[in-house]
């Protein structure tokens, strides 16, 4: 894989959840409360052929996440980290992970909002 390839997913999967986190989290911290759902995937907890760069990011994902939890958790701040495995996608269409309007056979982005959605509403 070209290190260009290499840095644009951690750049994407991981710098880009670290650089939302910094801008909304002095807001939580300052509202004492909040919630922090950030999405890794089934492949952060098991590498898998072809896909070390995505791997290796979503680890980070986990990682981080987990630390953050840990940090935040006395704010009342809730940092739940999510690991779908295949989700239809442009991505995974086009890596041939899943079919356009695989509906029975991988997850629905609809139906991982409505995951996300309810796990919100948890007390």
């Amino acid at each position: 894989m070209e290190v260009s390839l290499w840095t644009q997913i951690i750049q994407t999967n991981l710098m880009g959840m670290y650089y939302v986190t910094k801008e909304i989290l002095p807001y939580l911290l300052a509202k004492n409360e909040g919630d922090i759902v950030n999405v890794s995937s089934t492949a952060g907890l098991n590498g898998n052929a072809n896909v070390s760069a995505y791997s290796a990011s979503k680890f980070a994902v986990i990682g981080l996440s987990e630390s953050l939890m840990k940090e935040v958790r006395k704010n009342n701040i809730r940092v739940n980290t999510l690991t779908p495995s295949t989700i239809e996608s442009d991505m995974t269409i086009e890596l041939g992970f899943a079919n356009e309007g695989s509906h029975d056979s991988v997850l629905q982005p609809e139906d991982f909002a409505d995951l996300i959605v309810a796990g919100l509403k948890l007390p």
